[in-house]
């Protein structure tokens, strides 16, 4: 059990959209659009803290929830797949009783 330093695996962070741009990582200015200072510009922070994630931890934490719904995507069509009508019948076959 490792008692002293940092943590040496990447584990999911809660994320909740920024206060500031309601999600956006922009503001909308006069006359052009403005980046969020108080996430960064990603649209999100920290749940915890509040605070906006480094550039390294806000790319860690998005390729994990990319990766987290790429794997909910493949189990829902695997689902689908096996869900689906069998037209042909028993045994994937027309029968016509000859």
């Amino acid at each position: 059990m490792k008692k002293h330093g940092p943590d040496l695996t990447n584990k999911p962070r809660h994320l909740v959209p920024c206060p500031a741009c309601n999600g956006h990582g922009q503001r909308r200015g006069v006359f052009y659009d403005i980046d969020c200072d108080a996430c960064g510009a990603a649209g999100f922070v920290d749940g915890a803290t509040g605070l906006a994630l480094e550039q390294r931890d806000a790319v860690v934490q998005l390729r994990m929830w990319v990766k987290r719904l790429l794997e909910e995507q493949r189990r829902q069509a695997s689902r689908l797949a096996r869900e689906e009508n069998n037209r042909k019948g028993a045994g994937g076959a027309h029968f016509r009783g000859d």
